[in-house]
């Protein structure tokens, strides 16, 4: 994060529109008060505990047989979405594209569990490496964002880590780590290029330097919408004291039915950025922050962020068997990701939404399947690897469980 923060500042300037010069020193310090108030929460581990206790968890029901019923489940949101809902109705286009990225989604992330979350099932590995295959390349033809695919190879990369790497030596660590975030930038880079292969057509050449001047100009962009925000909020426009971030938490209400339902900060600061052009901005977390409260909102509001991710990575860590809230996490990491960016609103409904949809359909099809025996997390040995079998760590007494297959 600290890097892609760098990495903005370093390319102000390469976007379409100016930088404000006049707004880098009070962005910086806006960042630098965010960034420690948000390692403060981070560091908070006694109120990270309290409040993991306080949260409910999901019951671990992924079975084999719900596995790869939410698999075709996936599959078919997908094709509805595709094929048939843009042909019932013009109003069920927005609608349909969320199917497509939601089924896309879960596919994929399925398919990471069908690939690593079994020992000795060929059958399944190689269903899966077929499924991920096939869902990374629909997604980069259908979806125009670029925060689907590095999800779903994050997600790849903390299992493939969590189960082989994390109890190897420092070194091999840190390889498999440094290298893992080549991938991903690299898969970012052809990403970029390819979007605008696809957008200028196949007679267009994508050179190595507009592909590079895409990548930075997509995220310098924020930083110099948050020198923008630092500039001239509190001067030329007034904070939007919350009402900004309302529609977060009340999404769920229609506008029809709530007229005066207050316009989210992100649609906010782009008509008043662009001058009303049809883009679309945002200002990072901390100027969708500084667009509602001001400079003394940056320290509260990053030290609450940063108990809310600490409490999660405990919940996380408290719960590592548990396949079904681990699944449920990497579903919502693209949403994550463009929260950094600041769109606090459309990511949060996004994520929300996808997960309650997950937990519900697990919960339903645990019923259906009441004696079907959930999948553990498998652990790794600390030390050496059994053929079948792995060594649980954190016991008095390790004992030995045997992962099924299928």
């Amino acid at each position: 994060f600290i890097l892609w923060i760098g990495l903005g500042f370093i390319g102000v300037g390469q976007n379409m529109f100016r930088s404000w010069e006049e707004g880098k020193e009070a962005a910086a310090m806006v960042v630098a008060i965010g960034v420690i108030a948000f390692a403060i929460g981070l560091c908070c581990s006694g109120v990270h505990r309290a409040l993991a206790r306080l949260a409910p968890v999901p019951r671990d029901t992924l079975s084999v047989p719900i596995v790869w019923t939410l698999l075709v489940i996936s599959v078919a949101m997908f094709a509805f979405g595709y094929g048939i809902a843009p042909h019932i109705s013009p109003q069920l286009i927005r609608i349909a594209g969320a199917l497509v990225g939601a089924g896309l989604g879960a596919a994929g992330v399925l398919s990471i569990l069908l690939m690593t979350a079994f020992r000795g099932a060929i059958l399944s590995k190689l269903l899966g490496v077929v499924m991920l295959t096939l869902v990374i390349g629909s997604m980069a033809f259908l979806l125009f964002s670029r925060r689907p695919i590095p999800g779903l190879l994050g997600a790849l990369v903390g299992v493939v880590y969590h189960i082989h790497v994390r109890h190897r030596s420092l070194g091999t660590r840190l390889v498999f780590l440094g290298s893992s975030a080549g991938v991903v930038v690299i898969a970012v880079l052809f990403l970029t290029a390819f979007r605008g292969f696809l957008v200028k057509g196949s007679s267009s050449r994508v050179s190595s330097e507009s592909t590079a001047r895409s990548l930075i100009g997509g995220v310098t962009i924020n930083i110099e919408v948050l020198e923008f925000v630092t500039v001239t909020y509190g001067t030329d426009y007034d904070y939007l004291n919350g009402s900004g971030m309302v529609p977060a938490v009340l999404w769920w209400i229609p506008r029809a039915a709530w007229p005066g339902k207050p316009i989210p900060s992100g649609g906010i600061v782009s008509d008043q950025y662009t001058g009303g052009k049809s883009f679309s901005v945002a200002s990072t977390i901390f100027g969708e922050v500084y667009q509602n409260f001001g400079l003394p909102g940056i320290p509260v509001w990053m030290f609450i962020f940063g108990i809310l991710v600490g409490t999660i990575t405990r919940i996380l860590r408290d719960n590592e068997h548990n396949l079904t809230l681990w699944v449920a996490w990497f579903i919502v990491i693209p949403d994550f990701i463009g929260e950094w960016r600041g769109d606090l609103t459309s990511m949060s409904v996004q994520g929300f939404l996808r997960v309650a949809f997950f937990l519900a359909a697990t919960w339903a099809l645990g019923k259906a399947f009441p004696k079907a025996a959930p999948m553990r997390m498998p652990v790794g040995a600390p030390r050496r690897r059994l053929s079948d079998e792995y060594i649980r760590v954190g016991e008095a007494r390790p004992r030995r469980v045997r992962v099924q297959g299928i």
